[in-house]
């Protein structure tokens, strides 16, 4: 009998024929060398195949289906929310399960949001959608925090790893290395776009392990996992909102919050050293380019560093040398928020130097207020 691989390509010949294969992230390896095989000895062949990763093999042409867009902030009627693909699809589902559901101007703001938090997730919106009838969309989404205990409403006939949104996070973590799953879950603590070095510095930190984070960063982006956001000067990467709650429950599961956490308000206390003179040196649009990016990192480094688990003197060095961005950004109650609650930081032990840069910090803020 002829080895099948064999029949197969003798079949196809000089044929134009599309293979279409669907999933294949979990036999990627085994797709590569069919694959490769079959479309060497069959020149008129193409192959169409959907998987979370790449298949590495020669003339493949990679198009990234990325989610559904979701409304802008704020979102202010029901005609605006719709033009949103997101949007759609909720309220679709929704209707199915709840044949009164309206969407009106009343309950767009708070859909807009749920599509918003849920990142435009196919899956994960048509699992929300059918807990409107149970929740109610503000009571969905005042629970979004637990999603993974709420969103658990797959279909019985769907695989399993479909059937909740934490089944369907374990199985992409499933597909890890060891090293990209180490990285991964460190990339939990980033609250909003991180840089290479960024990511270098937390995730990794001054112990390597053999980890290459070029390496584990491309994996993740190649999984979905991770997204990369191109620019002209510096890529930058972010998590999706829901990979990054998945990321943190396995970062905990690690034991190993704590530490990444420091990583984290270390990183932007040395990233933020220079922010002042920067600021005297760059024009006001340079300045924000560089350092605004950052905001949602520097409230999360900051509030941690005021936590129970915290440090004082990292949180009165991370007020003190970004106070010049608060005030750039004209966000001046926050800044002044911060500054008071670091003022009532300082203590005999607080380095001058940091005393120092913190009421320098109080005296820029009442000279722009």
């Amino acid at each position: 009998a002829t080895e099948p691989l064999t029949a197969l390509k003798q079949q196809l010949g000089d044929r134009r024929a599309l293979i279409v294969l669907d999933n294949c992230e979990h036999v990627v390896d085994a797709v590569a060398n069919v694959l490769d095989a079959v479309l060497s000895a069959a020149p008129n062949a193409h192959a169409l195949v959907s998987s979370q990763e790449l298949i590495g093999i020669g003339g493949e042409h990679v198009l990234r289906l990325p989610s559904l867009a979701v409304p802008a902030e704020p979102t202010p009627s029901a005609d605006i929310a719709l033009a949103a693909g997101a949007v759609q699809l909720f309220v679709a589902r929704a209707r199915a399960f709840d044949p009164h559901f309206v969407l009106d101007d009343r309950t767009a703001p708070t859909v807009a949001a749920i599509c918003r938090r849920l990142d435009g997730i196919p899956l994960a919106l048509e699992m929300a959608a059918a807990r409107v009838p149970l929740l109610g969309v503000e009571g969905l989404a005042n629970r979004l925090d637990e999603r993974f205990r709420v969103l658990t409403a797959g279909k019985r006939t769907a695989l399993p790893r479909q059937r909740t949104l934490h089944a369907t996070l374990d199985w992409s973590h499933g597909l890890l290395s060891a090293p990209e799953a180490a990285v991964f879950r460190r990339l939990g603590v980033f609250a909003g776009p991180f840089t290479l070095a960024a990511a270098g510095a937390v995730a990794i930190g001054g112990e390597r392990d053999g980890v290459d984070v070029i390496e584990c960063l491309s994996g993740l982006c190649d999984k979905s996992l991770v997204v990369a956001d191109p620019d002209d000067v510096e890529a930058s990467y972010r998590l999706l909102e829901t990979a990054r709650a998945y990321a943190q429950e396995r970062l905990a599961e690690a034991s190993e919050t704590a530490t990444v956490t420091r990583r984290h308000a270390q990183h932007y206390q040395r990233g933020f050293e220079a922010c002042f003179d920067d600021w005297t040196q760059l024009s006001d649009a340079a300045f924000r380019a560089r350092y605004a990016p950052h905001l949602d990192n520097l409230r999360a480094a900051i509030a941690w560093s005021f936590g129970s688990e915290g440090d004082g003197d990292t949180a009165i060095a991370l007020v003190g040398s970004s106070a010049q961005l608060w005030l750039s950004l004209s966000l001046y109650a926050e800044a002044g928020a911060w500054v008071q609650r670091a003022l009532e930081r300082l203590a005999p032990s607080t380095p001058p130097a940091l005393e120092a840069d913190l009421w320098l910090a109080v005296a820029r803020f009442h000279g722009q207020r």
